[in-house]
């Protein structure tokens, strides 16, 4: 896929015309396959840092008449892989912190205190 601005991209029936027998996914349900809001899908498309720490799903062509994107199945499917193996990954690596973190004794009164 080509490194384009969003702005550049080819109108539904352009990249239709271009693609003949092949067929793309609207953003609607692409969001639902992943279990996220489209507003969240939009922001893996562009250069936020939710696309910058996973990765980045490009659309392939957006709406003639409301500017909605649509997507390449095979797109979809790779980055549907990458985004849970690095949630996975980021998930594993937030718990070796948690664990890592040295445990101090409870301060107050426990039955180990001296008292003079």
């Amino acid at each position: 896929m080509a490194k384009s601005t969003l702005s550049d991209l080819p109108t539904l029936t352009e990249w239709l015309k271009a693609h003949p027998g092949e067929h793309l996914l609207p953003a609607a349900t692409v969001a639902r396959e992943a279990g996220i809001k489209e507003a969240t899908l939009r922001a893996y498309a562009g250069d936020s840092i939710k696309a910058a720490v996973t990765s980045r799903l490009r659309p392939a062509a957006k709406g003639d008449f409301n500017g909605n994107y649509w997507y390449r199945p095979e797109d979809v499917e790779a980055w549907l892989e990458k985004r849970a193996a690095s949630k996975q990954l980021c998930r594993r690596h937030m718990q070796a912190i948690h664990w890592r973190k040295k445990r101090l004794p409870i301060q107050g009164n426990t039955t180990h205190d001296h008292q003079d």
